[in-house]
């Protein structure tokens, strides 16, 4: 909101005004009456952007960031009197004042409220100029994250929320006769908490405490701590009691507690910090991946309600690092942190992850390849497009034997850049396509039987050909030797129906219409002594991809039987033989 020219005015022949007021030594002269600047009300990022220079401002519910005790100034240099006023989104602006202030010695106010002061600036840092008390007189609530209603002790125990507020209050370490009594909600066990920390918390808040050396507390124990005279820090910005001895804290029993149920935006106020908490009916961005990245000290993975997200921190020592991520929606439970201003849930063990919805690292069920594919046109997938997908949000499996044959040559994806395999079962077969090339001898050879896990996989055509497509490598596991199916004997107009993709076949009593000629390309057949229907045969002569071994084999002149699988590019639909034994 920018001022009006009528407030520029008014603002200038006040300051013109008051300018000769104060140059007046013997007399005391006042304002002109009815002269009422009204502060126009703004952000510290509108602060900041500087178009409010010169201009009287008012900043709703800021606080001072410097501890209790600061002054506004306080010395006899101004280079001394630039303080840090922040609002409870950590947003923050300078407010500077000079030595000459007659308010220069007092202390900073510790509460949270309006601030109104004159917008400046020096050099390229915008500053907020204070006139007097009355600029100030507002701040006097609770400051931001500050925990209303709180006791200071519960059944003879300082209470967590107490110990917050002596924190936010400006107290550098925990108060007096501070014993708590309560209860670990973090899980050691699960690996997603540093081993010296526990995340704990009563009825009225929760803190993390860390302890001077590894702790053996587990989740539901209620443990009592002696916390007085120790330092509190925040660590990233998360609030923290250090180095506390172990001998401090005794185990008081055990007891289960119900997480918080809450909305991301809840989880996104800070208000819940080191709370234990559930968000329902969310989804994981990153679905199909493992909770862990693989590298460095841990991965931030991302959720969302649907118009809302929020930030899941998996550590690389977590024990549920190498499950999958459903697709959700799930439910998902965790402690309530903060790293570095952003908020995070870290989620305490694989129930944690998709706890009540559907997910979390349950064993997936097995099903066919046929009711796989029928998951695309049931998800509104198009074979003509390939800009189509399906996401299989099904925590399920299949199984099948490898059909396709990589030391052939002719397999989908070229003889270097091996990514693409075909797999069959009694019902349907299917290509997979894998999210990498393969270096050296592809893993999956002809008669391999394999299992593929499929949550969070997308179904997608290539050349109207389904496929799984950018499936990693480690949700293939070779299970032994399958048994190669028999290839189904079938008509030249049944290829033509795509109702045998990816599955082996053969055509009976055809002859190349070609000859002469060899296997190379896309080469027509068909059924003896008839014209139509045609059919086609593939074989791959990419250069840049090495052609099959038989590409230069010549075409047979006579009737002949083929085999390969079926397959399809665009509106061709093609037998693909697989090696040199499959030619006749």
């Amino acid at each position: 909101m920018k001022a009006s020219f009528f407030q520029f005015l008014k603002l200038g022949l006040f300051l013109a005004l008051t300018s000769v007021f104060w140059a007046c030594e013997e007399d005391e002269i006042a304002p002109p009456p009815g002269l009422i600047i009204d502060p126009v009300v703004v952000t510290i990022d509108e602060l900041n952007s500087g178009q409010f220079e010169g201009l009287l401002v008012k900043l709703e519910d800021v606080q001072f960031n410097e501890a209790a005790g600061t002054l506004f100034n306080g010395t006899n240099s101004n280079a001394n009197g630039s303080r840090t006023l922040a609002d409870c989104n950590n947003k923050t602006a300078v407010v500077f004042t000079a030595t000459d202030k007659e308010f220069s010695n007092l202390e900073l106010p510790r509460g949270n409220g309006d601030l109104v002061g004159i917008a400046s600036s020096f050099g390229s840092t915008v500053q907020l100029l204070l006139r007097g008390p009355e600029d100030w007189a507002d701040l006097t609530g609770g400051r931001c994250g500050e925990i209303a209603n709180c006791p200071a002790t519960q059944n003879g125990f300082a209470t967590v929320c107490s110990l917050r507020n002596a924190f936010l209050n400006g107290a550098s370490t925990v108060p007096s006769s501070s014993t708590i009594q309560v209860l670990v909600t973090s899980d050691r066990a699960g690996g997603n908490v540093n081993s010296r920390n526990i995340i704990v918390e009563d009825e009225t808040a929760g803190i993390v405490v860390r302890f001077a050396a590894d702790h053996a507390f587990d989740a539901g124990d209620v443990v009592n701590i002696n916390l007085s005279g120790l330092s509190f820090e925040q660590f990233n910005g998360l609030l923290q009691v250090s180095n506390v001895p172990l001998a401090n804290a005794t185990t008081a029993g055990t007891e289960t507690l119900s997480p918080a149920i809450i909305t991301i935006p809840q989880l996104n106020s800070g208000a819940f910090e080191s709370r234990l908490v559930t968000l329902e009916n969310i989804t994981y961005v990153e679905a199909g991946q493992n909770f862990y990245g693989g590298s460095g000290s841990g991965t931030n993975r991302n959720i969302t309600d649907g118009s809302n997200t929020a930030v899941v921190r998996i550590g690389s020592a977590s024990a549920f690092g190498d499950e999958t991520i459903p697709a959700g929606p799930v439910n998902l439970t965790g402690n309530a942190g903060i790293f570095n201003g952003t908020v995070q849930l870290l989620p305490r063990n694989a129930e944690d992850v998709g706890a009540n919805g559907g997910g979390g690292g349950g064993e997936p069920s097995l099903e066919t390849i046929a009711n796989v594919r029928a998951l695309f046109a049931a998800g509104g997938g198009v074979l003509s497009d390939n800009n189509s997908e399906v996401l299989i949000s099904q925590n399920i499996k299949i199984a099948g034997v490898v059909i396709s044959d990589w030391t052939g040559g002719n397999v989908n994806g070229g003889t270097q850049s091996k990514r693409n395999f075909v797999i069959q079962d009694a019902t349907a077969g299917l290509t997979i396509r894998l999210s990498a090339n393969v270096s050296g001898d592809f893993p999956f050879a002809l008669g391999d039987a394999v299992e593929i896990l499929l949550q969070g996989q997308k179904l997608s055509p290539f050349g109207s050909q389904l496929q799984i497509e950018d499936i990693p490598i480690d949700k293939v596991s070779e299970t032994g030797t399958g048994t190669l199916p028999a290839p189904q004997v079938i008509s030249i107009a049944q290829l033509n129906t795509g109702n045998f993709d990816a599955q082996l076949i053969r055509i009976d009593g055809v002859r190349f219409t070609t000859t002469p000629g060899t296997y190379s390309g896309n080469q027509t057949f068909s059924l003896d002594g008839t014209a139509t229907p045609l059919g086609t045969c593939r074989t791959n002569t990419s250069t840049t991809t090495n052609p099959a071994p038989f590409a230069s084999t010549a075409l047979p002149t006579g009737v002949v039987n083929l085999t390969g699988i079926a397959g399809v590019n665009g509106t061709t639909f093609q037998i693909q033989p697989r090696n040199a034994s499959d030619l006749p």
